[in-house]
Formats: structure tokens, C-alpha cells, sequence
């Protein structure tokens, strides 16, 4: 009798996998039953591909402070020249190592207007499920929550339509820019009040007095603007420099990790970094409220904006 029991047992185990591998078909059946009545997941939307732009090409012989349509963006013409980069050892509140002098030589550029707003920043990038979203929104607001990543996509989608000179400007050209030929604290003078820009103003820098704290962002162009026409140079957003930010500017790394420059403090900043002279580092991926950009293009071309644009 015990002959046949192996065959039995056989058969069982046979029959086990069988019903097995039925639960497994009768459960894929169940779960494509119920996939069927699920709504479909919602498409990835990317941003739109931008309509190739026909832009004119700037003025050849452009004037310090022209200004150049583009794209519905003002940008002005910032003119050559030679400029003492840093602060001087007397000005209040200075950071000794991060800003120490140097002369800086600059070709003629061009910068914008103003801080790039939301409408301008929409105009380019459209609209995008996972793009950054600004905080504070409006659409002549400047464009906050963006990363110098973000920065290089706006940059890359505007460049697509022109000759590619589009970038962000190097710390040295957005000092030389912010001071417009001055050589304060601030290009409107050796203090700041929040009559002039958007800041902490609870704080008190040097001989000026107590100022209001928005907590929050201003259409861009609230301000007046500095001798060269430029906006919110002092406040507002802090603004991404094309390069890296280190102890001594535009050095490679700062403690073995790449940081971006920002520039110009923000509306949550206190006086000190809102100076001409101050510069602090970022991940280049951080979105946060308080950054955003401003749009450099080289005067020479292409070939200058790559090199620059390279650091």
C-alpha cells in the first residue's frame, strides 16, 4: 500500500500549485478589474516649447543707461569702465575677508531693469506642473522660489530664439552695476531706509533710523532706481550671481562644496547684506521665497556670454 503515496503525494503538490497559480491569475484579474474604475493619473505637463524669438539685435553703439526691449524685458546698458570692488575698511558692519578690495575691469554689458517678475518669467517658461511656484503671487511681483538651476532653464529657453548671450551676471558685474559709479554702502548713500527698499527695517544700519518690515515681496520698480536706471538693486529678492561663492569672490568652492553667489540682500534681509559690497552662498538647487534673478546679456555676443557663463 505504501507503494502508491509518493504518486499521492505527487498529486497534491500538483494540485497545490495549480490553485496557487490560479489565486495569483484571479488577484492580476481583481487588480485590472479595479485599475478600470481608477480616473487615469494626471499627465506630466511640461512647460510649453517656446515660440522661437526675433529679437533685434542691441544697438551697436549703445549709451550708459539706454535701454533695449526684449522679449517684454527692459534691459539697460551698463558701459565699460574700471570700478573698486569690495568695501572700505571703515564701512560699518563688513565682512573683512569676504570683502576684501580689488580693482575689477569690465567690457560694456547689459542688465535688466528690474528683478525678472512673475509675467515675464511666465511669458518665457509658461506654465509648468513642476516648475517653481512663487510665494508671494503676483504678476508684477518679481519671480521668487526660483534655484540657479531654474535660473539656467529660464536663461536656456531665451536663448533658444537669440544668440545665446543671454546669462546671469558674475558677481563683479552685478557690483559694478549696483554702484552705478558710487562708492557707498548703498548707491543712494552710506545708509538705507526702507523708504528706498524693501527690507527689514526693524533693523538700523549705521546713522539711519527705524524702517518698516513688509514681510513680503513689492511689485518690482517700487523704488527709485540707482544713477544707471537699475531697480531693487538693495532688497526685495536676493539675486543669483552665474557664479561660484567663496571666501575671496568668484573662488571655486567654499568648504568642499559648490555654493552660488547671491547678491543684494532680500525682503526678510537686515541692512548689513543688502550692501553693494556683501555676497553670500547658496545650493544652486534652493528654492525659497526670498531669491530670484536679474537677466545679464554680454554686449560682444555669444562667444563672451559662453565664456562667462562657463564659471
Amino acid at each position: 500500500m505504501d507503494s502508491w503515496r509518493p504518486n499521492r503525494i505527487r498529486g497534491h503538490a500538483s494540485a497545490l500549485r495549480i490553485a496557487a497559480h490560479g489565486a495569483v491569475l484571479l488577484l492580476l484579474a481583481t487588480a485590472c478589474v479595479r485599475c478600470a474604475h481608477q480616473p487615469p493619473r494626471p499627465a506630466i505637463i511640461e512647460p510649453p516649447e517656446p515660440v522661437a524669438l526675433e529679437l533685434p539685435e542691441p544697438p551697436a553703439n549703445a549709451r550708459p543707461g539706454q535701454v533695449w526691449a526684449v522679449a517684454g524685458i527692459d534691459m539697460v546698458y551698463i558701459p565699460p569702465g574700471t570700478f573698486t570692488m569690495g568695501s572700505p575698511r571703515g564701512e560699518p558692519e563688513r565682512d573683512p575677508e569676504d570683502e576684501r578690495q580689488r580693482v575689477v575691469t569690465l567690457e560694456g554689458f547689459w542688465l535688466s531693469r528690474c528683478e525678472i517678475s512673475q509675467a515675464q518669467w511666465t511669458a518665457v517658461m509658461g506654465h509648468g506642473l513642476f516648475g517653481p511656484e512663487p510665494d508671494f503671487k503676483a504678476p508684477e511681483r518679481p519671480m521668487d522660489s526660483v534655484s540657479w538651476d531654474d535660473c539656467q532653464r529660464f536663461v536656456s529657453r531665451l536663448n533658444r530664439g537669440t544668440d545665446g548671450a543671454f546669462r546671469l551676471p558674475t558677481q563683479s558685474e552685478w557690483e559694478y552695476a549696483c554702484r552705478a559709479g558710487t562708492v557707498a554702502a548703498f548707491h543712494f548713500g552710506n545708509t538705507i531706509h526702507t523708504d528706498l527698499a524693501n527690507y527689514n527695517g526693524t533693523t538700523v544700519y549705521a546713522r539711519g533710523r527705524r524702517g518698516v518690515y513688509r514681510e513680503t515681496t513689492v511689485p518690482v520698480a517700487t523704488f527709485p532706481p540707482n544713477p544707471w536706471g537699475l531697480h531693487d538693486m538693495h532688497g526685495n529678492l536676493w539675486e543669483w550671481c552665474q557664479d561660484v561663492y567663496g571666501v575671496v569672490y568668484d573662488s571655486a568652492r567654499n568648504g568642499g562644496v559648490t555654493l552660488r553667489a547671491v547678491r543684494g540682500g532680500g525682503w526678510l534681509s537686515e541692512p548689513m547684506s543688502c550692501r553693494a559690497a556683501y555676497s553670500y552662498g547658496l545650493n544652486q538647487d534652493t528654492r525659497r521665497n526670498f531669491v530670484g534673478l536679474r537677466l545679464c546679456r554680454s554686449h560682444s555676443g555669444a562667444q563672451e556670454g559662453a565664456r562667462l557663463a562657463a564659471r
